[in-house]
């Protein structure tokens, strides 16, 4: 993945979790993980 792209997914991944409470960092954890999915029948 190039910089500027994995810059753009932790960004995202940051305003996700600030957005729903879980946090104000990007690391992917179980709780992001259950909250993106969470619906999908994964």
């Amino acid at each position: 993945m190039n910089e500027k792209r994995q810059n753009s997914s932790r960004s995202a991944l940051k305003a996700f979790k600030q957005a729903n409470g879980l946090g104000n960092d990007s690391k992917w954890d179980i709780k992001t993980q259950k909250a993106l999915f969470k619906g999908s029948g994964l």
